[in-house]
């Protein structure tokens, strides 16, 4: 467990970009949407499988469809799951109401909010949050850009969600100043995009981060029960100590 502000979360959490098909997986991406969006079991058979891998938490992308797998996940495992919640892909206001239902405490704002980098509109957003008594982040696909901007406003965030793997693979074009500059924050760092979308098997890509002391936290991405199989007793072996 790592802590954000006085709430604690798991080091290694289940990502769910592949359960929306999200573009950076490329020719799988409907094939995943298809498989596991559209039936909802699937999610769930995954979200459960995790937990009895010992997997706590869960990076939740606010649709319908997937905060409702969540919430079955919980009632099926009788356990307490962590989420944090990224919310902003559609009417924010409305997706904030999923926090509630799946207990998140976190609630990133979505990589297109941040990334706009319209302080109106993030501030208004990070306000909200904040008179749920609820902690604000923002996740970013620029963090060479987006990261250095927030941290030289008043905006209350306290929390980042960037890409960073190995490779520095969706991490921008000069991948080494990026990992610079994300270093230097003085907020939580959480990573996405840890395994590449896929390009790097979970050893390898999961040693990385043993030492890295700039990342709080992994979120990775799961497409079936075998990858959780797979990939989160290593992730446990590497990370969990």
């Amino acid at each position: 467990m790592f802590q954000i502000e006085n709430r604690s979360f798991p080091r290694i959490c289940l990502g769910t970009s592949p359960f929306l098909g999200a573009g950076q997986f490329e020719e799988r991406a409907m094939m995943y949407y298809s498989r596991l969006y559209k039936k909802p079991e699937n999610m769930v058979e995954i979200i459960v499988r995790s937990v009895e891998l010992g997997i706590g938490g869960v990076q939740a992308i606010a649709y319908g469809e997937i905060i409702n797998a969540i919430e079955r996940s919980i009632a099926i495992t009788g356990k307490q799951i962590y989420s944090s919640l990224v919310i902003g892909l559609n009417s924010w206001s409305e997706e904030l109401r999923y926090a509630e239902s799946i207990g998140s405490d976190i609630i990133y704002l979505h990589a297109q909010v941040s990334d706009s980098r319209n302080l109106s509109l993030i501030g208004e957003i990070v306000d909200a949050i904040r008179k749920r008594g609820l902690v604000p982040g923002c996740a970013t696909h620029q963090p060479a850009k987006t990261i250095p901007f927030l941290d030289n406003t008043d905006l209350d965030i306290a929390t980042y969600l960037a890409p960073i793997n190995k490779t520095g693979r969706f991490m921008g074009r000069d991948h080494e100043k990026t990992r610079e500059i994300i270093s230097h924050t003085p907020k939580i760092v959480v990573a996405k995009k840890t395994l590449a979308a896929g390009r790097l098997k979970p050893g390898e890509a999961l040693e990385y981060f043993r030492n890295l002391k700039w990342v709080a936290g992994v979120a990775i991405g799961i497409a079936s029960v075998q990858e959780a199989e797979e990939t989160f007793p290593i992730a446990r072996g590497i990370l969990a100590d």
